[in-house]
């Protein structure tokens, strides 16, 4: 409470107690006479202060501006009061120009007193730290201190001097378009899937390289199974099979019949194999071959024309022979000893008499002299 005041509360409190005229008329004096103390000082007050507001108004204006300065100050208003020195205390505004309504500016960011006062900025600057700058760039975007974060770069939305992103699928049909967005999809259906360049491409290879209905499988249909010679390609459940066509054949080992008495061949021409039989006398397991097949050696009395028919045994008077054969013409038990007559006869050594082998007697057979007919 100031002292005015308080003096008004002392007369206040007066009136309202009751006093005699004469102390009545000694208050009003006294409190008249300090309000013209108090009135006094703060006049001697008021007046200084407008005097160091007239000087540095005048200092810093000319002509009209300077009075107009003054009587601003004086109503506590004004230049004096936002940039002189009954401004607050680091408020960062500096005198600039003769125009008290315009005068205080903020050096660090007043594009026409950008660090100073009368460096205006170029078209489309701003006056950022004191500094003219660039409001496109991705530091100071449309204002000072604004920042793009990426992927957003200034104007890449399209909207210069704002922050934004610009979508990039260049070369890419599908995956992410730098913006959080999509380049495209793959089909599913065709089993796509996209790889790390923004390329679908297919998810079937190596043992499944076909798609099914969204399904890698071996195969779809017949067409897609590798052919063969010989087989009958098929589609079963997405796999291939092949199946031989019966007599049917590429080479010679596909067409062994198992026979040693043929020769088996296969003509590749017509994928056909044929069997022909071998030499009749052609040694076979046991045998020999006789009309493409293996006959026992064992058996007597076949037909032949040479041994090797016969196997181990002779082919005598063309019958094979497991004895002896005399003369080459007539087969003998084995160990007989052969008259050679020209009758293919074998000699008995052990008849008393000669025999009658065919109406010859005695002396024509062999020594001693006896014949088994």
């Amino acid at each position: 409470m100031n002292m005015e005041d308080q003096r008004f509360d002392e007369l206040a409190k007066r009136f309202a107690r009751p006093v005699s005229r004469r102390q009545m008329v000694k208050a009003l004096l006294a409190t008249a006479f300090g309000g013209m103390v108090v009135h006094s000082g703060t006049a001697t007050v008021f007046a200084q202060g407008n005097s160091d507001a007239a000087h540095w108004c005048h200092a810093h204006f000319t002509g009209a501006a300077a009075g107009q300065c003054t009587s601003q100050a004086a109503q506590g208003q004004g230049p004096y009061y936002q940039c002189g020195p009954g401004a607050p205390p680091n408020n960062g505004l500096t005198v600039c120009g003769n125009n008290p309504a315009t005068a205080c500016v903020n050096t660090q960011s007043d594009v026409t007193n950008c660090g100073g006062c009368g460096q205006a900025c170029a078209a489309g600057q701003g006056c950022c730290r004191s500094v003219c700058s660039d409001l496109t760039t991705n530091q100071n975007c449309g204002t000072c201190s604004n920042t793009c974060l990426a992927p957003n770069t200034c104007g890449g939305g399209g909207i210069p001097e704002v922050c934004g992103c610009t979508p990039n699928c260049a070369g890419k049909t599908c995956g992410d378009n730098n913006c959080g967005g999509s380049c495209g999809t793959c089909s599913a259906a065709n089993c796509e899937t996209c790889n790390g360049s923004g390329t679908c491409v297919s998810m079937c290879s190596g043992s499944t390289p076909h798609c099914c209905g969204g399904t890698c499988l071996q195969c779809c249909s017949a067409s897609d199974c590798p052919s063969a010679t010989c087989s009958t390609a098929a589609c079963t459940n997405g796999t291939c099979t092949l199946t031989p066509i019966a007599g049917c054949c590429i080479s010679d080992s596909q067409c062994d019949d198992g026979n040693p008495c043929t020769t088996d061949t296969c003509n590749t021409q017509t994928n056909t194999c044929s069997h022909t039989p071998v030499a009749d006398g052609t040694p076979c397991a046991g045998g020999t071959c006789r009309g493409g097949t293996c006959v026992p050696c064992t058996v007597s009395g076949l037909q032949c024309t040479t041994n090797t028919e016969c196997c181990s045994h002779l082919c005598c008077g063309g019958l094979c022979c497991s004895g002896q054969c005399c003369e080459g013409i007539r087969c003998q038990p084995t160990g007989t000893v052969c008259c050679n007559d020209g009758s293919g006869r074998a000699c008995d050594l052990t008849a008393p008499i000669c025999k009658n082998c065919g109406g010859a007697v005695g002396p024509i057979c062999c020594p001693p002299d006896f014949c088994l007919c």
